[in-house]
């Protein structure tokens, strides 16, 4: 059983349209025939190869397909097909992080700038909290 990844370029229009046919990658999933009514779950990295967003009908004249293909070859040598169109799109790109001491190189501290003492632990003049004197 084989999965390939093909990609379909058309442009020009009316009588002149052109098909350009590629096969981006082909995956030998599994050798030999699967037992009826089993399920293969697949995963693709698609990270690697170069690939573009679906696009159809740009100006009516330019369009880009996917489609993946499924080639099944049973015990006997007979193949069967099957095509299924797939939808790319575009992640927006996430601008990369900058490093955190480039992040805060313009932060000023302020020289007279005094910590505040914690609201819940404020000291008596017993030496005790005063959270402490209100639970007793």
């Amino acid at each position: 059983m084989e999965i390939a990844i093909l990609k379909r370029e058309t442009f020009g229009n009316g009588p002149n349209v052109f098909n350009e046919n590629d096969t981006i990658t082909k995956y030998e999933i599994m050798d030999g025939t699967p037992v009826k009514g089993e399920s293969i779950p697949v995963r693709l990295f698609l990270a690697s190869y170069e690939l573009t967003p679906t696009m159809r009908e740009v100006a009516k004249r330019f369009s880009v397909q996917y489609f993946l293909n499924l080639v099944l070859v049973d015990e006997e040598d007979r193949s069967y097909f099957k095509q299924q169109e797939i939808t790319l799109y575009r992640r927006a790109e996430i601008p990369p992080r900058k490093p955190l001491a480039e992040q805060f190189k313009n932060l000023h501290m302020d020289p007279n700038l005094q910590p505040k003492d914690d609201v819940n632990n404020e000291t008596s003049e017993s030496g005790v909290s005063k959270s402490a004197e209100d639970a007793e």
